[in-house]
């Protein structure tokens, strides 16, 4: 998407110019996964946007790709968006350090090691319990019982790329469960090539 996340698209137009510069300071969009309905190829009903969570800064590491698994869910994976040309914690950005809002210091704040959790470090958020976690660098499933389409089983995995139905999850070392406005996010580590319970 075109845009911050909460934003409306176009900002960017596919060209992110200096200031800020796609890979100097990053140009800011948000990825979502979305249902539509359609007949043929005419889209019949309303976006229904399921998950908006996904902040990229660079044009590395980003969105990935959507695959359905045997047991009828909906894999979803999507990386960190930081930055391939130098080491990326969250410490870069205009006219705004930490453009995605990341935790501890929120925008504007300088991140630091030990404790930035920005950059590449979003694909790591289940090692920090005290804050929401985020779906940057993730594998997601997606429930496809209505009731329970609130619910996404979150599998790490640091620069998130493909997917195949076979292997729907890539490997995680820890689980978290977190409430955010909204929606019940809980996630599950699993060993690789296995499918997370949640």
């Amino acid at each position: 998407m075109d845009a911050p996340i909460g934003g409306t698209p176009p900002v960017w137009n596919d060209d992110c110019q200096s200031p800020p510069g796609a890979t100097d300071d990053g140009c800011v969009v948000g990825a979502r996964l979305s249902r539509l309905t359609a007949a043929g190829d005419v889209m019949t009903g309303p976006e229904e946007v399921l998950i908006e969570d996904w902040c990229q800064q660079f044009p590395s590491h980003s969105i990935g790709t959507l695959d359905f698994g045997a047991d009828g869910a909906l894999y979803v994976s999507a990386g960190d968006g930081a930055s391939f040309t130098f080491v990326d914690y969250g410490q870069n950005g205009f006219p705004a350090r930490n453009p995605c809002n990341d935790p501890p210091t929120g925008i504007d704040g300088f991140q630091t090691p030990p404790t930035a959790e920005g950059g590449a470090l979003r694909s790591q958020d289940l090692r920090t319990l005290a804050d929401p976690v985020g779906y940057n660098g993730t594998i997601l499933r997606v429930d496809p019982r209505p009731a329970r389409r609130s619910r996404a089983t979150r599998s790490t995995a640091a620069a998130t790329r493909r997917t195949t139905a076979s292997s729907p999850t890539g490997s995680a070392t820890r689980s978290a469960c977190a409430l955010v406005p909204g929606a019940a996010r809980c996630g599950s580590a699993t060993s690789a090539g296995t499918t997370g319970k949640s």
